[in-house]
């Protein structure tokens, strides 16, 4: 049995291996950077209990709850296996889902935990992110929810209506595009039917953000078809 290791709680840098040491050397005795890219992870799978998230073999954050979203974490280049864990499970056994994806060097990624409790699964996406241009913010829109269909964003500012992107399929991401920094409530629909909005949310020129849509189409409760609003930064802080 695959036993994991406890890793001190909101760590930013996850070893490959044990042996590997914190400061590489070259022949001249200078500090060597490792390769790094970074990965941010979300709970996205409705029904889905709360998990622990696991790096090859080490426990790296703990209590995940359905829209939680943390990172960014700093990753060893290479292939990375990844665990997402039953609360306090104790092994890999626990595990709801494990993984592993291929992190290149200075790149920036979003890893899901999607689809219905009873298969879930993971989708990695590409961060593509870029300083917004002057005196507007950047914004993209993902599609994750399993039976939703094709959505299509809108977002309101006053009296102003505008459409962001239309038809995203489930699992699909659209590039960032810059907006204006004003407040919003944005809102999706399919075949021009309203499906569900945000309060007003207050967007800031000069940042990133990824806007998400979760949930299932007949559920009740916290499982409903909802928008989730994440700013992409490189901080590692949960967002409960």
């Amino acid at each position: 049995m695959n036993y994991l290791k406890a890793f001190t709680k909101g760590a930013l840098l996850v070893a490959a291996t044990i042996s590997l040491s914190s400061c590489l050397k070259n022949k001249g005795n200078d500090y060597v950077q490792p390769d790094i890219s970074l990965v941010s992870i979300y709970h996205a799978s409705p029904g889905t209990s709360t998990f622990d998230f696991g790096i090859d073999g080490y426990k790296v954050d703990y209590g995940f709850k359905y829209k939680d979203r943390a990172g960014y974490y700093q990753l060893y280049t290479g292939t990375r296996n990844i665990a997402f864990i039953k609360e306090n499970g104790t092994s890999l056994a626990d595990s709801i889902r494990t993984t592993s994806i291929a992190v290149k060097k200075d790149s920036i990624y979003s890893l899901f935990l999607i689809g219905p409790s009873t298969a879930p699964e993971t989708l990695l996406i590409s961060d593509r992110l870029a300083n917004p241009a002057s005196g507007k913010a950047n914004i993209r829109f993902i599609n994750l929810s399993p039976d939703g269909g094709n959505f299509t964003l809108k977002a309101v500012a006053g009296t102003t209506d505008t459409t962001l992107v239309e038809n995203v399929a489930y699992k699909k991401a659209t590039a960032f595009s810059s907006v204006f920094p004003k407040t919003y409530k944005f809102s999706i629909y399919k075949g021009g039917n309203l499906i569900t909005n945000t309060l007003d949310i207050s967007i800031t020129a000069g940042k990133n953000y990824t806007i998400w849509a979760s949930g299932l189409t007949n559920a009740t409760g916290s499982q409903v078809i909802t928008l989730n609003v994440d700013e992409n930064n490189s901080i590692l802080q949960k967002k409960e």
